[in-house]
């Protein structure tokens, strides 16, 4: 039962978190595309002032796999909280 609520509390914390760096990036994004260019690192802080303390691999993982659906090319860099983008 405990497991169970854990994983309930850290699911919202990772999807609340995924969606606010999502957002930060696809701004980014428009920012770089916007000067021409074609590749942006996203950095993946450890943790968002404001939010609850979240694994960063999680994050990275939705991250990555929101920016996929949209048609981006993304490579992971989990041991230095990256994420790379082409388009």
């Amino acid at each position: 039962m405990i497991k169970s609520l854990k994983e309930q509390r850290n699911n919202g914390v990772t999807k609340n978190a995924v969606e606010e760096l999502y957002r930060r990036c696809i701004k980014n994004i428009e920012m770089v595309n916007s000067v021409g260019k074609t590749t942006y690192v996203f950095s993946i802080p450890m943790f968002l002032p404001g939010h609850s303390l979240y694994d960063s691999g999680d994050v990275i993982l939705g991250v990555s796999k929101k920016l996929k659906k949209e048609g981006f090319k993304v490579e992971s860099e989990y041991d230095t909280n990256k994420i790379h983008v082409k388009w």
